[in-house]
């Protein structure tokens, strides 16, 4: 048997994870879903829109699962039988607190009964079919696929589709016969083709694909999970309170208005709804969570679940505002002991004990501030020219006849040698003098370019630092650790 095209796309989305593909599979199969979904949540468009989104959900996720030669269409109906009955069964439930007695659809058919009245049983019935049969309608009267396409998805010829179809409506009369639904096998062909598929509203599509997509990369789940149920964007008419006033408890109270064939019923619960959110807008500051979340037991269940993450992350948020305080503290001390370090420009780490900054972060930042000088310095040692190492200390770089000068030769070889490999410059302590100038201590963090697990020892370095006009200015370096040592 050949891989149909529905099947190639699917192949294609488990794949590469096809967006388009999955969209092409979205505007295929929709209005088959959405129709079945309709019929067996007894005609309630809302929510045979939620039971669509669900079933593309699940496909999404369970894609990759699924064997390779399934046929997509027998998938999709059985898939939206489970949904739609699961969450038919939960309404139910709820219903029948409210109403002692309800007749959910009409039993008594006859040989004239319209596509309205079969829809209950039509979908079970199509269930309890063989695999082949099953296949076999599904592909004529909801894929509204031709004879000749039929016989190609089965391995076998126009002509014994037509007889496989023929078979399939005569094993699907039988069935309904058995529950009192009498029409013929030609009367029942008929109904299907005209109302077996009805058109999905026009925006659901982009709808479900957005929600689809989006829960496919967040991960798997199973259907009918309080999060599902919090992305129903048109789920409504769900609502539960809880009261106590003088020791007695109200009961929870869900209006639905799935009663398509009961309009003074329906009436009648829409008005007990509105009743109930008046109540709810009443009860906000005694129960704002309930009031709320308007989900079932079952989801507010999920929620306190999903509540005993709280503490945890208050935790974190109380140490992350600590951490918060402490820094600010820091930079306070820092402005305190040097009066510059709330001028530092990007790239540098204050904290209390001054500030650091990576040599690959340098530039040229100016003299306006001790810590741009010290980027500056950085940066005119390890990428600057002789011109800029001499501008640091007012000394001129070559002579009128263009040679360089003795002492820019030793000043360039001294910042040179003073920063090479060195990975980080840190301030250890600024102490001002009665001079006018800055005694600053630094620490020179070399690279480890030896990849050996024990760095290898910083070099401690002290200058001077003065404001002049033009800014600061450094001189008189001294350094320990058997570096180079001048007095420009």
């Amino acid at each position: 048997m050949t891989m149909t095209d529905s099947q190639e796309l699917l192949a294609e989305y488990v794949r590469n994870g096809s967006e388009s593909a999955f969209r092409k599979l979205l505007g295929r199969y929709l209005d088959f879903v959405y129709s079945t979904a309709v019929r067996l949540v007894n005609g309630d468009t809302h929510l045979a829109e939620d039971v669509a989104q669900m079933v593309f959900v699940d496909l999404a996720k369970m894609a990759r699962d699924l064997p390779a030669d399934s046929m997509l269409g027998g998938w999709l109906h059985r898939h939206t039988c489970f949904v739609a009955g699961t969450l038919m069964r939960g309404e139910r439930r709820r219903q029948a607190r409210e109403r002692q007695a309800f007749e959910m659809r009409t039993t008594d058919h006859d040989a004239g009964a319209d596509f309205a009245e079969l829809v209950p049983a039509l979908d079970e019935a199509i269930n309890e079919l063989g695999d082949q049969d099953r296949t076999a309608i599904l592909l004529r009267f909801f894929e509204r696929r031709n004879l000749r396409s039929i016989g190609e998805t089965l391995g076998s010829t126009e002509n014994a589709a037509q007889k496989r179809v023929e078979r399939a409506l005569e094993q699907l009369h039988t069935i309904l016969k058995q529950r009192g639904i009498a029409l013929s096998a030609a009367a029942l062909g008929t109904s299907l083709a005209a109302g077996a598929v009805t058109a999905a509203p026009a925006d659901l599509a982009a709808s479900i694909a957005a929600a689809t997509l989006r829960s496919a990369a967040v991960g798997g789940g199973t259907t009918l999970t309080f999060l599902k149920l919090m992305t129903m964007t048109k789920l409504r008419a769900v609502v539960i309170g809880s009261l106590v006033v003088a020791g007695l408890s109200t009961s929870f109270v869900v209006e639905h208005n799935s009663l398509a064939k009961s309009r003074a019923e329906n009436h009648a619960l829409l008005a007990r709804s509105q009743d109930l959110e008046n109540q709810l807008g009443q009860m906000q500051q005694e129960n704002q969570q309930m009031a709320k979340l308007k989900v079932d037991a079952d989801g507010l269940r999920a929620l306190r679940q999903a509540n005993l993450e709280l503490p945890r992350l208050r935790g974190k948020m109380t140490r992350l505002e600590q951490e918060n305080a402490n820094l600010a503290n820091a930079l306070k001390s820092a402005n305190a002991r040097g009066g510059e370090l709330a001028d530092a420009s990007p790239g540098t780490n204050q904290s209390a004990a001054g500030f650091s900054f990576k040599t690959a972060m340098a530039r040229n930042s100016g003299f306006g501030t001790l810590p741009a000088t010290l980027q500056t310095v950085t940066w005119a040692a390890m990428a600057g020219t002789p011109e800029d190492i001499c501008r640091l200390e007012g000394q001129a770089a070559t002579a009128p006849d263009g040679s360089p000068t003795e002492a820019s030769g030793h000043m360039v070889q001294f910042y040179q040698n003073l920063f090479k490999d060195i990975d980080s410059v840190q301030v250890l302590d600024m102490t001002p003098r009665t001079d006018g100038n800055t005694e600053v201590l630094l620490q020179l963090h070399p690279s480890n370019t030896s990849g050996s697990d024990t760095p290898p020892a910083p070099t401690l370095a002290a200058v001077y630092a003065q404001r002049g006009d033009a800014g600061w200015q450094l001189h008189g370096w001294s350094v320990a650790n058997g570096q180079p040592v001048a007095t420009p």
